[in-house]
């Protein structure tokens, strides 16, 4: 397909471009943080604590450990699953490279499996026999966008191969499956708060788990390996010595970090609910062009009741059809950006990636569908900061784009 751009000039849609993600903070989130800063504790301590605290709350577990990224918290949770050399780990090509990156850290192998092209998640049809795979330790799915993977095929799988599952919530912070929470639901899950996300500290992560004797062992490889944190050495009658139990990570979040993270989870839901206006809105607008096949969504409709899936609406993944364009997808999220609105892309699917093409020996053609939405795919803003008129804007702008380069 050409990658020509809008050949002739194009009024942008709007004065001021609009971005793709724009963090969304308010006077009480900053005042938090400034209460911490000036209480002079700025490292892991009682915010951390109360954060955590709340976290088991909202996603119905016995244990969080926040980490400094959802990355730490993934790596850590393969760790002490007893992922390492020789052993095998099943994942998903749709995701962002971390995923795959710490199963490589650890000296293990990621074993792909091609994903649904209905939701990017996945697809239990295609995973293996447990038999085939004697060295597997571990299931790991990533819940794209925030729409939740099957987790009931999922648990059935996992629980014949007689492995746990390590879900990848980096998207899915709000996310239910049969009104249940993915954490609830997982062995571990890993949620990201990096600044784009859903609810964020900046950076930052978390690590839940049902397992007791998990969580103190996570507790202490997220610092150092140590017994004790600084906060428990200095509180009053405590030992100010500790015990190295095992070589460890710094991979902790910070006080200042977790206030900010607490007041985020005060509004949390009310944000996932506007992002679900925005998706109606947006569904709306593109109706015409998905009957007639331009494009599709990969989001379930947030006013559908039939779908067990509760969606956390983190990205609006809109997949061009190959067959009604002249153009490519890059070529359609530049002259978006011409047109004054910021699109992006997820993901370039992993194994498409130098490293691991060279790797593992991997090509496009064994991961067909995955393959096939890392060319097609194109994410719209969504986030809670945006207006009605935003989302009119981008579509707007969509309705040129269709009008240029539709066959």
């Amino acid at each position: 397909m050409s990658s020509t751009l809008l050949t002739s000039p194009e009024a942008p849609v709007r004065e001021t471009p609009l971005p793709f993600c724009k963090p969304v903070l308010t006077d009480a989130e900053c005042a938090a943080v400034q209460r911490v800063l000036a209480s002079g504790w700025l490292t892991t301590g009682p915010e951390c604590a109360a954060f955590e605290a709340e976290l088991r709350t909202y996603w119905r577990v016995p244990h969080v450990a926040t980490m400094n990224s959802c990355t730490a918290a993934l790596e850590l949770g393969l760790k002490v699953l007893g992922v390492g050399p020789g052993t095998v780990v099943v994942t998903t090509p749709m995701t962002f490279c971390a995923t795959v990156n710490v199963i490589e850290h650890l000296g293990a192998v990621p074993w792909l499996v091609d994903v649904d092209p209905a939701t990017g998640n996945l697809d239990p049809a295609l995973l293996p026999d447990p038999a085939s795979l004697p060295a597997v330790r571990a299931l790991l799915p990533v819940h794209f966008a925030g729409t939740p993977c099957d987790m009931t095929a999922l648990r059935h799988w996992a629980a014949a191969a007689d492995v746990p599952v390590l879900s990848d919530c980096a998207h899915a912070v709000e996310s239910r499956w049969e009104g249940v929470p993915l954490a609830t639901l997982s062995d571990l899950a890993a949620f990201s708060f990096y600044a784009t996300k859903n609810l964020t500290t900046g950076e930052g992560g978390a690590l839940t788990c049902h397992n007791p004797d998990f969580d103190t062992r996570l507790r202490q490889l997220r610092l150092h390996g140590m017994s004790a944190d600084a906060h428990r050495r200095y509180e009053p009658g405590a030992r100010p010595t500790y015990d190295v139990t095992e070589p460890g990570y710094k991979c902790n979040l910070t006080d200042p970090a977790a206030a900010l993270g607490r007041e985020q989870l005060r509004t949390l839901d009310a944000r996932w609910a506007r992002r679900g206006a925005l998706v109606s809105r947006y569904l709306e607008g593109l109706a015409d062009w998905i009957v007639k096949e331009y494009c599709r969504v990969l989001l379930p409709d947030p006013m559908s009741a039939e779908t067990p899936a509760r969606a956390a609406f983190h990205l609006f993944p809109l997949i061009l059809n190959p067959d009604r364009f002249s153009c490519s997808r890059d070529a359609a999220v530049s002259a978006m950006q011409q047109l004054g609105i910021g699109c992006s892309v997820h993901f370039t699917p992993v194994h498409q990636f130098s490293y691991y093409a060279a790797r593992y020996s991997w090509t496009p053609e064994q991961f067909p569908v995955a393959a096939a939405l890392g060319a097609q795919e194109m994410s719209l803003p969504l986030h809670a900061g945006l207006a009605d008129e935003d989302v009119d804007d981008v579509l707007t702008a969509l309705e040129r784009l269709f009008s240029k380069f539709a066959r």
